[in-house]
């Protein structure tokens, strides 16, 4: 978070207007129009949803926009930045204004390939933090579309969009201070719509776009593989070749990331237990713990978003930092699979805000353990609660509605109303097909069936055999 912005500055007051922008959206769902059209509803949603981001043009941006600005930089230099952190003196002929804006100086690049070429290419167009913030709106303006499109292959009604869409959660720290998360979740988004058009050699690309801008995507990877596509899982791979221009890392290509992964934690909710019983062991068994949780979703539950859903939220629980922004990963499921839980805690960021202090060399937050109680507490009593109760938010769908279904009509000596039952199927959207089993008729029953188009079968009498 920029503490040298609003939260920092003003800290009482944004705390209240962000807590008043969720009155605001619950508001907004309870009045939503729904009488208008699904066109005018979209073209609402979205028009809105781009005038509030506008006015987050303004908001500070946060200090890893500079690192993108600065890696970008580098690169363009001929500068490789996983060789080199911030402080490395040998970077000191190249120091620019946005060095002094970067924290944690003294760690080198823990992005991914792909998308430290892709600030390299905004940086050689321009070294505007405004800049570099408008390109990563962009790709959340994008990801509503995508959610809408994903609503309606499910029949989920419009009015949800806004959970995304509207979240003052997105508006600031995407809109606001500009992290990367929303690239990430693009291709996260479009990896799972374009799985639903079953263009699943498209959909393993993408999905490995979004691992190579974020390494958290690849734990989809087991939910997309099935035995029909398993061949084209290996495209997944293409967007790696972004590691060509960076092999002479070695080792220290990953060496920022497991530092971040293992001897850093912030705003964490399971880890803290997890240190509290196995100290320096913890990490180990949390990596444990979540990979029986992804097995667990993978043999439970055979819809591939829901699964992407269940995999990100317990992946979110292990994690050992939890800034606020880490929580987008998860908002545009919740557009598809309303969670009390999950809102509660976008809302509950809040008591992240008061820090006692950022260490200027490093960046790193001095949190208040003790407001973790109003932030975890309520969190995971609800999420609990609705396990145990079953009393989701709104309407969820385990399964993608079916497209073509074939009707089965059993029949014995009905040639006087075959005709009707078999002209109203006609009117249902759907219908692949119409099959008569009849159970030895006397009458023409049959023969009406197959003048109006049905399959007909014979079959021993008796419904459930027919």
């Amino acid at each position: 978070m920029s503490h040298n912005g609003p939260v920092g500055k003003h800290l009482f007051l944004f705390s209240m207007l962000y807590s008043g922008s969720f009155i605001l959206l619950w508001l907004l769902y309870r009045t939503f129009p729904d009488e208008w059209s699904v066109r005018d509803q979209f073209i609402f949603i979205l028009c809105t949803a781009i005038l509030c981001r506008f006015f987050f043009l303004g908001f500070p941006a946060s200090y890893d926009v500079n690192r993108y600005v600065w890696e970008g930089y580098l690169v363009n230099q001929d500068i490789n930045p996983y060789l080199h952190a911030p402080s490395d003196p040998v970077l000191k002929p190249f120091v620019t204004d946005i060095w002094h804006n970067i924290n944690h100086k003294d760690a080198s690049a823990c992005y991914p390939p792909m998308v430290i070429l892709f600030f390299s290419v905004l940086s050689g167009i321009s070294q505007s933090p405004l800049f570099f913030k408008s390109v990563i709106i962009l790709f959340d303006i994008a990801v509503i579309p995508l959610l809408a499109l994903m609503m309606r292959f499910r029949k989920i009604d419009l009015k949800y969009l806004i959970i995304y869409a509207l979240n003052p959660l997105i508006l600031v720290f995407i809109a606001g201070e500009g992290h990367l998360d929303a690239i990430h979740v693009f291709f996260i988004c479009l990896s799972l719509y374009m799985l639903d058009l079953k263009k699943d050699g498209w959909s393993f690309f993408i999905l490995g776009c979004a691992v190579m801008s974020k390494y958290y995507a690849i734990i989809l990877f087991p939910f997309f593989v099935n035995s029909k596509n398993w061949k084209k899982a290996i495209i997944l791979f293409v967007p790696f070749v972004s590691y060509l221009p960076f092999l002479d890392s070695g080792p220290e290509l990953f060496s920022s990331l497991i530092n971040f992964g293992t001897a850093m934690h912030y705003n964490d909710s399971m880890a803290v237990l997890l240190r509290l019983f196995f100290g320096s062991n913890a990490v180990l068994i949390s990596l444990m713990l979540l990979t029986i949780c992804i097995v667990f979703i993978f043999l439970v539950v055979h819809d591939t978003m829901r699964s992407s859903y269940l995999a990100f939220a317990s992946l979110l629980i292990f994690l050992p930092t939890l800034h606020p922004w880490y929580l987008v990963l998860l908002t545009p499921f919740l557009v598809l699979f309303p969670s009390r839980a999950w809102l509660y805690l976008h809302f509950a960021v809040i008591f992240t805000f008061p820090v006692l202090s950022v260490e200027s060399n490093t960046g790193i937050f001095q949190e208040l353990y003790w407001l973790k109680g109003f932030e975890y507490l309520p969190f995971f009593t609800l999420l609990v609660f609705d396990f145990v109760k079953q009393r989701p938010f709104s309407y969820r769908r385990s399964f993608r509605p079916v497209k073509n279904i074939s009707v089965v009509v059993p029949v014995l000596n009905e040639s006087e109303n075959i005709s009707g039952a078999l002209d109203s199927q006609k009117k249902e959207k759907g219908i692949l097909e119409t099959v008569v089993v009849d159970g030895g008729s006397s009458d023409n029953t049959r023969e009406v069936a197959e003048n109006l188009g049905a399959v007909v079968l014979e079959a021993e009498r008796g419904r459930g055999l027919q």
